[in-house]
């Protein structure tokens, strides 16, 4: 687009100037240019032409602040969408910060869930819990599996989209 511009810029500056052409215009006649001889002539005329349109001074300043008005809007689009490119970018890390310690802390409880699993099978074998209380904690547990699987594919799909965004 800013070369578009400065082309516009030329074209305006290129409509100003003066132009100079060349012509040669020939034939044949009866009479020629001599009116006075009434025979077959050849005849010619040539020359230099000069055109200078200046009406186009009168409009000028307005076009290339048209122009340059297209120019500065150019270059806010511009900064505009380096400036949300750049803010959807950190908010992109952010959320892969947010999953990797959440994907830390279903590590922990996962952990922490399978002691208390453990523990669950030592009080049924010693006959101090029920076979419910074990299913429980591990169901408990199956689900913190899960969710931690899911931290995972929702970590990867940002980090994905993360690189979509800066394509890399």
């Amino acid at each position: 687009q800013n070369k578009l511009f400065d082309t516009q810029v030329s074209l305006q500056n290129a409509g100003n100037m003066p132009r100079l052409g060349a012509f040669v215009q020939g034939g044949v006649g009866r009479p020629g240019l001599n009116m006075f001889v009434n025979q077959f002539s050849p005849f010619y005329i040539g020359g230099l032409r000069l055109s200078w349109n200046i009406s186009n001074f009168y409009t000028q300043k307005n076009n290339l602040n048209k122009i340059e008005a297209n120019r500065k809007a150019s270059e806010v689009q511009r900064e505009t969408f380096l400036f949300n490119s750049d803010l959807k970018t950190q908010q992109q890390k952010a959320d892969i910060e947010k999953l990797q310690a959440s994907i830390e802390s279903d590590t922990k409880i996962i952990r922490l869930k399978s002691n208390i699993k453990s523990t669950t099978s030592s009080k049924l074998d010693n006959g101090t819990s029920s076979v419910t209380d074990l299913i429980r904690d591990l169901n408990s547990e199956n689900m913190a599996i899960q969710l931690k699987s899911l931290h995972e594919v929702q970590l990867l799909m940002s980090i994905y989209q993360l690189k979509n965004n800066v394509n890399n």
